[in-house]
């Protein structure tokens, strides 16, 4: 059998290709110019970064509205994905259909929508609830879809075993189905939370408080009229904080692969379980 090389090849190359601005901003960030002979190392601007009171809030509410919308999208995400695997009916197909449109729709049109029933229709006060309900919104079909897809390639004979021994309905769903969901809750949580994170429209257009301002707003302000380092600084601490959440995902995987946690379920009429 024949190596996928060229397969592998278009991976890393798209995979070094997305991580070439990371590398570039910490290069300014250090003081080093890419553009030009000059070298440096410099840990000036994350100094002054981490000693900015400003920065700090900033950073700190846009984990806030990452940490809650995972809090809210996730399980309300969760449910919506388990019961689409589970009504087979037409017009629920039509749900299916209105998620892909929401992650299809543009944000900056989203965005305004909500502005205007929030501020003019609900007439509430756009800071930090409103941010968070726009969040959610983006964040929840993703959830849905990727546990609505994992779902869907469950075996169903695991929930009639269940049903058999005596399990009732809460049972199967707690003890069976989201075991068996687990590893798509955890990437619907990272990706849940690295969207609440570099969201921009939304948080711009619901926020009319500077108590509210999350890192990509302060990123679109300040990064065009501040020191090039320190605003390279701020995306390389943003970056790395997504992808950090990303491998905590990976590592939460990996734990639960050795515990025993998670199964790949097989076609109807085999034997056992088989571990991943």
């Amino acid at each position: 059998m024949r190596r996928p090389y060229v397969l592998a090849t278009i991976t890393w190359a798209f995979v070094a290709w997305s991580l070439l601005p990371i590398a570039v901003a910490f290069a300014v960030s250090v003081g080093h110019d890419p553009l030009s002979a000059a070298s440096g190392f410099d840990l000036s601007a994350y100094r002054a970064a981490f000693r900015s009171t400003e920065v700090r809030a900033v950073f700190a509410h846009s984990v806030f509205l990452a940490a809650a919308t995972v809090m809210i999208a996730v399980p309300l995400g969760t449910a919506m994905g388990l019961g689409l695997a589970h009504l087979i009916h037409r017009r629920w197909r039509v749900v299916g259909g209105l998620l892909l449109v929401m992650i299809a729709l543009p944000h900056l049109a989203l965005a305004v929508a909500l502005a205007y029933v929030l501020e003019f229709v609900v007439r509430i006060y756009l800071n930090t609830g409103p941010q968070l309900v726009g969040h959610i919104t983006v964040a929840l079909p993703f959830v849905a879809l990727i546990v609505w897809t994992r779902a869907l390639l469950l075996d169903t004979s695991y929930e009639e075993q269940a049903a058999d021994l005596g399990a009732p309905p809460s049972s199967t769903v707690t003890r069976v189905l989201l075991p068996l969901c687990a590893p798509a809750i955890v990437v619907a949580a990272a990706v849940a939370f690295a969207v609440s994170f570099n969201e921009l429209p939304l948080s711009h257009s619901l926020c009319t408080s500077p108590s509210c301002q999350t890192v990509p707003m302060f990123l679109a302000v300040r990064g065009l009229v501040d020191l090039p380092a320190r605003a390279a600084a701020l995306g390389v601490i943003a970056s790395g904080l997504s992808l950090s959440i990303f491998a905590v995902m990976l590592v939460s995987m990996h734990i639960l692969r050795r515990s025993g946690r998670i199964f790949l379920p097989l076609p109807s009429g085999s034997q056992g379980h088989e571990r991943i």
